[in-house]
């Protein structure tokens, strides 16, 4: 699940997440 996180973060840069991880 990090894994599939840390792409969403690098699909959506833009958007502010939780846990930056």
């Amino acid at each position: 699940v990090k894994m599939l996180k840390g792409a969403h973060l690098v699909l959506f840069p833009p958007s502010p997440s939780p846990s930056p991880s």
